[in-house]
């Protein structure tokens, strides 16, 4: 069968319990799940009212058509708490909704990704960073008190730390601290490309040549070259990505492991690899905060963040700044604009956004395959000076004006509980694989600006113009 039943909190999945369903609402005793039929009615139509499940005991007979969400519920089901690979049920008890197998919100995946970079000082703490790096770390804070307490004697026991270490981290742990899991990657990511800039030698997995844009006095679009400090195109990186877990039904529902807590010597996740090539634009700081400064624009970010910290899904994303909302909608306008010219599709660009601490400010596009001999360079060839800027200035000019404005540039917070603000499929979303943050935290406005804000690159804009009339 096509359907599936869904817990809507829990994550749970399991079969539609045929059976009762058929025969909710009829008369008699008969519950046979042995005799059931799936049948496809003549002269109704094509869609799931023309489909239908009967008994050929008692002669029962229910159509999918009333497989509407929330029937199940209405009609007294409840989720039994069970994944397909468990035998037992746990009596969740939850609400249930009939899903078609296909459908996207059956796996919301949640996974994190590495570039694999030469050594560089941490910037955290050695001994946190290994307690929040253990495979069992995430799954404490959810964990019942007898299992939990054998996750941490596990945790102390590889990694030679105390219990109240351990638990002083999760004490404080939640979505924040999943979010500094990202950001001590990241942070040392970013260090890794400062290096790069200074001519540190490469690795044979990490080929980097910094570059410079310099402005030559002769066109506006200098002011593009003036807000950009340093740029490295990388020729070959290798990425690992690995799974922690997924989300069904709902991107705010309780997560799957990937792999069993119940297992405590599985301190693995599944992962893959992969290798290509990428560019890395970091920008000037203190172009960025002098922007960020302005008023009309501590006003957005108030109103940005205060959606985010009422929102369960937001609060596992980057915590919102002014700066990383102007990073990351730069980073969804040169991917769109660099899928036309690079010979890569949209869905194959990624970014990486670096924004962890005051100074630390760039982006990083790339793409890799699973081919251990990596991509052919189209990317890293539009990072060269020649190809940078008109690129950059070429994405500028196509959110200057979005086709669903003046309603883009002028709502009110939108998308997930109001993530977004000047924001749509038209102008600034990109693929799910391509986007770190869900396509969320995004305004366009702050790069390009608009009627409430002066964008980050508005200035260069307007003297583009201003070139191009006079």
């Amino acid at each position: 069968m096509r359907f599936v039943l869904v817990c809507t909190e829990n994550s749970h999945l399991g079969d539609v319990p045929w059976g009762d369903w058929a025969h909710r609402g009829s008369e008699g005793d008969c519950r046979s799940s042995e005799r059931l039929r799936f049948r496809t009615l003549e002269g109704v139509g094509d869609g799931l009212s023309s489909l239908q499940v009967s008994c050929d005991a008692c002669g029962a007979k229910r159509s999918l058509g009333e497989l509407r969400r929330d029937a199940l519920a209405k009609d007294g089901f409840s989720c039994r708490g069970t994944q397909p690979w468990e035998n037992e049920w746990t009596g969740c008890g939850k609400p249930v909704d009939a899903q078609q197998r296909g459908a996207t919100s059956l796996h919301f995946s949640d996974s994190v990704s590495a570039i694999d970079i030469p050594p560089v000082p941490s910037r955290g703490s050695d001994k946190e960073d290994a307690i929040r790096g253990h495979g069992l770390f995430d799954s404490l804070g959810a964990a019942v008190p007898a299992l939990r307490d054998g996750m941490v004697a596990q945790m102390v026991t590889d990694l030679g730390v105390s219990v109240e270490e351990i638990e002083a981290l999760v004490d404080d742990a939640g979505p924040v601290e999943r979010r500094e899991i990202m950001s001590t990657l990241q942070s040392d990511e970013f260090e890794a490309f400062v290096r790069a800039v200074s001519g540190t030698a490469p690795m044979q997995d990490f080929v980097t040549r910094p570059i410079k844009l310099h402005p030559t006095g002769e066109d506006a679009s200098d002011g593009v070259a003036a807000r950009i400090q340093d740029v490295v195109l990388v020729d070959r990186l290798r990425d690992v990505r690995a799974v922690r877990g997924f989300r069904r039904y709902s991107p705010e529902a309780t997560a799957v492991p990937a792999v069993s807590t119940q297992s405590f010597e599985k301190s693995w996740l599944p992962a893959a690899e992969g290798y290509g090539e990428g560019i890395f634009i970091r920008f000037d700081a203190a172009a960025v905060e002098e922007w960020a400064a302005q008023p009309a624009v501590r006003t957005l970010e108030e109103t940005l963040l205060e959606h985010q910290n009422h929102s369960t899904l937001g609060l596992r994303l980057h915590v919102v700044s002014a700066e990383y909302v102007l990073l990351h909608s730069f980073a969804h306008l040169l991917m769109r604009e660099l899928a036309f010219s690079s010979g890569y599709t949209a869905s194959s660009l990624r970014e990486r956004v670096y924004c962890e601490a005051a100074g630390d400010y760039g982006v990083f596009i790339y793409t890799t395959t699973a081919d251990v001999e990596g991509t052919l360079g189209g990317l890293v060839r539009q990072g060269e000076p020649d190809l940078l800027v008109p690129a950059i200035v070429a994405a500028l000019e196509q959110a200057a004006w979005c086709p669903n404005d003046p309603v883009c540039a002028e709502s009110e917070p939108q998308s997930i509980d109001g993530l977004n603000l000047a924001a749509c499929h038209a102008c600034s979303l990109a693929p799910e694989t391509s986007c770190e943050s869900s396509n969320l935290l995004l305004d366009r406005t702050f790069v390009v600006g608009g009627e409430k804000v002066v964008g980050f690159f508005g200035p260069v804009l307007d003297a583009m113009l201003g070139q191009r009339i006079g």
